[in-house]
């Protein structure tokens, strides 16, 4: 553009145009000085928002830390519920920091080990001879003792005998049952 084209010759449009460009001048350094302060602002809320992120990601951290021993005590196996810390001394097993590596070798021999099954013991029989004894004999109907074919009488090859226990109350007593 050419400058003399664009200056006006009239000396109170001249004004006109500079009172315009001093009044956007002002309202631009507002608006800076305003943009400043906000970007302040954020940066301190920023600040404060990273601050309470870390403080909330160790107290997340130590809440899943205390979640964890939690569980292991709760569902953990016996000799490892109690989790001792790295260089506590057991009470009875007292041992030097300079046996540190012979502790850690035993402690991954004796995880290595293998424990051996073991056994129920066996239940004791009872003596059912001490006890006072009712019989009870069942016979079949003499319908059925009688062959259908032939109409003889069958002959008894073998029979059921049954032994109840029966809880009375203050006593025991067994009752025999054979069929015949």
């Amino acid at each position: 553009m050419d400058d003399a084209n664009f200056l006006p010759s009239d000396l109170e449009e001249c004004h006109r145009l500079l009172l315009a460009a001093f009044g956007e001048a002002k309202q631009l350094e507002r608006r800076a000085e305003d943009s400043e302060r906000v970007a302040t602002e954020i940066g301190r809320i920023l600040e404060e928002t990273a601050t309470s992120y870390e403080e909330l990601k160790q107290s997340h951290q130590a809440a899943l830390n205390e979640i964890n021993r939690l569980k292991q005590w709760i569902y953990g196996r016996r000799h490892e519920r109690i989790v001792e810390g790295e260089g506590q001394q057991h009470l009875f097993d007292l041992e030097s920091p300079s046996n540190s590596n012979v502790s850690n070798e035993l402690r991954q021999e004796r995880s290595q080990q293998q424990v051996a099954a073991h056994s129920r013991r066996a239940r004791r029989a009872l003596d059912l001879s001490k006890l006072p004894h009712y019989r009870h004999e069942l016979s079949l109907i003499p319908e059925e003792k009688t062959c259908e074919g032939c109409g003889r009488p069958r002959d008894q090859i073998g029979h059921d005998e049954t032994k109840i226990l029966e809880f009375v109350p203050a006593k025991l007593e067994v009752h025999v049952y054979q069929q015949t």
